[in-house]
């Protein structure tokens, strides 16, 4: 009996039992010195024998065009030969076989990602590509349009998403030149005159359609107005190119690992916000949830964390509604609830009364919304209990932009990185539910959840716009305040006067958004710190061409005995002034430029141990290539929907069931109410604040007196209202039920 024998065949001999590949006249194999099948053996030896087979990979090949197989043996292929059976024909499908023979075992690599020697040109069982296949390159096919920085193709992407929405809403519509004052988009369509011709000037031909939006609108948005159409649609091709790339390198790429590293890794998260909407939707495969069979009962009382008397953060956090969950989920036996929804059945204490709602639907859904409520209740809107925490593990954002959480640096014991694992893998779970989270995070903590680079531009416009001012005034780095305003300020001097390298708490990368001829602080650039994640490195050096992305300058790892004493300067943007900063344990000479790298560098980082844990616990509910496929607006959307639903959106999700003229009357109010009375209205109905819904809301009537207000059955999303004689009644009436939207006990 030989070794082994690894081959194909077709469908008749997976029928025959005992029998080994290349045994019979349907399959053939390679047994490490000859092809058999059955009446046929040829000698085939690629140099390897006997007891040096043992640990060697074989590989097998077939061209079904031509008709021939050929094998490997660690990588050395063997010549093609016409494939030894006889009832093989176009529409026979052949499958790969092994046999183990006398060895003592084998392992069987299928996939394209698992070869250890990959032939150019081939696919995999499966038809995927072994490497990629790069077409050489044409010096003649080269784009001649002007370079651009990844922001301005950041740009021209979503104006194609917008086009792609605008066109599926008015399908057909032909180009419109409505405005005479607007320049000709195109020199296809020049109106002036040749000097040398005395033809007539062509004029474009302008059709009107009054649904659809002026063309130039969408250009003015996106800051594309200036660009004329022939340009544009260059780089549009850019784009398309880009895409075809990324296909290619999902292929290849590891997304799944717990460090996506390696320069591929990184260039494919780079070019992400440039991909458009919907192919990035292509892309990112979020596995959908099971539908729960069997699930636990907890107990959730909201109305405790609303408590007047005294207490501590600890205790606040205990006694919140994410504590509370946390605290449940403790007694699980482990985190099989996350991969199904609902997760469990709730009874509901929304007061202090004896009255709770069970159920998995609006009960179920309210749960979530008073959790959001209770992290995004600020502070000011507990008066006179302003000292109280309601949201113990988040702050809001110091800046005037918008109103907005991020994690509370100071929250770092092992309990609290606990309950913000915890409350990443709901964060996860919910998006995989499709249940949307009715909460503001701020844009620095998606991009940080989607390994973005952050620059210290997006900690000013994203956590704290005032301490940008301070940054910009040196004495303010050498003041005691620095220190308590600067999270980690004083321990990283302290370091360094004791010998730390200064390069460990300072970044030199190039900012993604502006080009390789500027240079910024970024996360993605800095040597890896006690709970930073290797993500978080950059993708090439400064010197490379591709994509302009850069490592850590080698001028910023300098020593740090070249600044202690004030030996040695640094040349900046400040000469070479240096300044000394008391500390309680030491004092450290550093010029003013690295004192205002390293403060950046800290900000960068303040929250690092809070995000990361945040990431880790969403990793486990949401797979880590779905969210390495995602630009950070896109996590935002899945978890926290639309927070500001339009009259359109509103009636994809709201079937009426009434009488024409009362119709009328409940659309016009919801096309006169805010943003925020419409989430109320879709609280009210079915416990759930923010679009989309997994159930539809319907809106019906009875016969009840026209003294009572529209009643709700949030379990089955469902509003039942009387038949209100006026609008202003029913306006009246609708209004005062939807102020108590989060008391289900009225509702």
């Amino acid at each position: 009996m030989a070794t082994f024998a690894v081959g194909w065949g077709t469908s008749a001999h997976q029928d025959i039992p005992s029998q080994h590949v290349g045994s019979d006249v349907h399959s053939f194999a390679f047994c490490g010195t000859h092809v058999l099948s059955k009446g046929f053996k040829e000698d085939y030896r690629l140099g390897v024998e006997g007891p040096a087979l043992a640990g060697a990979v074989v590989g097998t090949l077939i061209d079904l065009n031509e008709r021939q197989a050929a094998w490997s043996v660690n990588g050395n292929v063997g010549r093609l030969i016409p494939l030894p059976i006889k009832d093989y024909n176009d529409d026979t499908e052949l499958c790969a076989f092994v046999s183990t023979g006398s060895c003592s075992g084998l392992r069987v690599n299928l996939a394209a990602s698992e070869f250890v020697y990959s032939p150019d040109g081939y696919t995999d069982i499966n038809g995927n590509t072994t490497r990629a296949q790069i077409q050489p390159f044409a010096a003649d096919e080269r784009s001649i349009a002007p370079a651009q920085d990844l922001k301005f193709y950041t740009r021209v992407s979503t104006y194609m998403t917008a086009k792609s929405k605008r066109d599926r809403q008015f399908p057909g519509s032909p180009t419109v030149l409505a405005d005479s004052s607007l320049p000709a988009p195109d020199s296809a369509l020049d109106t002036e005159r040749d000097p040398s011709s005395s033809a007539a000037p062509r004029r474009p031909q302008v059709t009107f359609q009054t649904p659809e939006p002026e063309p130039d609108a969408l250009l003015v948005t996106h800051q594309l107005n200036t660009i004329t159409p022939g340009t544009l649609q260059a780089y549009v091709s850019h784009v398309r190119v880009i895409e075809s790339c990324m296909i290619t390198a999902y292929r290849y790429v590891d997304l799944d690992s717990e460090a996506a590293e390696g320069l591929l890794a990184k260039a494919f998260k780079l070019l992400r916000p440039v991909l458009g909407e919907s192919f990035r939707k292509m892309l990112t495969d979020v596995p959908v949830l099971d539908k729960s069979t069997v699930m636990p009962t907890i107990t959730i009382r909201s109305a405790d964390t609303a408590a007047v008397g005294p207490r501590s953060t600890e205790a606040a956090l205990q006694m919140s509604v994410l504590g509370q969950l946390h605290k449940h989920f403790l007694t699980l036996p482990n985190d099989k609830f996350f991969a199904s929804t609902p997760m469990f059945r709730v009874n509901l204490f929304l007061s202090a009364s004896s009255h709770a709602p069970q159920d998995v639907g609006g009960p179920y859904r309210q749960l979530w919304t008073q959790m959001t409520e209770e992290m995004m209740r600020h502070p000011d809107s507990c008066f006179p209990h302003t000292d109280l925490h309601r949201n113990p593990l988040f702050r809001f954002v110091n800046n005037s932009r918008r109103v907005c959480l991020v994690a509370d640096n100071d929250r770092n014991s092992p309990s609290d990185l606990q309950m913000f694992q915890f409350f990443g893998k709901i964060i996860g779970h919910m998006a995989r539910a499709h249940t949307p989270l009715a909460m503001d995070v701020s844009a620095f903590v998606w991009k940080f959840l989607v390994e973005a680079p952050l620059t210290i531009k997006d900690y000013y416009a994203d956590v704290d716009s005032v301490v940008e001012q301070s940054m910009a005034d040196d004495d303010f780095f050498v003041s005691e305040m620095a220190n308590d305003v600067i999270p980690g300020f004083g321990d990283a001097l302290a370091d360094i006067a004791n010998g730390a390298d200064v390069g460990l708490y300072t970044s030199a990368g190039i900012n993604m958004w502006e080009g390789a001829s500027t240079y910024g602080s970024t996360v993605t650039s800095t040597p890896l710190q006690s709970g930073e994640t290797s993500e978080q490195q950059s993708l090439s050096s400064p010197s490379s061409a591709l994509l302009s992305i850069g490592l850590t300058n080698p001028t910023a790892a300098t020593s740090a005995a070249g600044y202690l004493g004030g030996s040695t300067s640094t040349s900046g943007s400040h000469g070479k002034r240096h300044s000394t900063f008391a500390n309680s344990a030491t004092t450290v000479d550093l010029p003013i430029s690295k004192r205002r790298e390293i403060a950046e560098h800290c900000l960068l980082h303040s929250m690092d141990a809070q995000l990361t844990s945040i990431q880790k616990g969403m990793w486990c509910t949401l797979p880590r290539r779905a969210t390495r496929c995602m630009c950070w607006w896109d996590l935002e959307s899945l978890v926290c929907g639309d927070a500001d639903p339009t009259v359109e959106k509103m009636k994809r999700y709201i079937t009426t069931i009434l009488h024409a003229t009362r119709e009328q009357y409940f659309w016009r109010i919801v096309e006169e109410m805010t943003g925020e009375q419409r989430s109320s209205l879709l609280c009210f109905a079915s416990g759930q604040k923010r679009l989309p819904l997994t159930k539809k809301i319907r809106v019906a009537e009875n016969a009840e007196s026209l003294g009572h207000l529209p009643r709700a059955q949030s379990c089955s999303s469902l509003i039942i209202m009387p038949m209100y004689t006026s609008y202003e009644s029913m306006k009246q009436k609708l209004m005062a039920a939807i102020a108590h939207s989060g008391e289900m006990e009225l509702a």
